[in-house]
């Protein structure tokens, strides 16, 4: 299994790998979330360390999974 969201091709376009596109949630409390348009329940998230963390552990209320945007 690839885990690059770009497929290494010798081509001039790169073709992205549909389990890298996201879409981009607004919560209630006014964070960002993105949810995977590969399966609609899985979100990217990032640990406390700055690791991230696998999509299928994680729930959309999860601090995780919430981003501030910066201007």
């Amino acid at each position: 299994m690839n885990n690059s969201c770009i497929d290494q091709q010798p081509s001039q376009q790169a073709k992205t790998n549909q389990g890298c596109v996201f879409f981009q949630d607004l919560s209630s409390k006014g964070y960002t979330r993105f949810r995977s348009k590969f399966n609609d329940q899985w979100y990217l998230a990032i640990t406390k360390d700055g690791r991230t963390k696998s999509a299928r552990k994680t729930l959309p209320w999860q601090r995780s999974v919430q981003f501030i945007e910066m201007n």
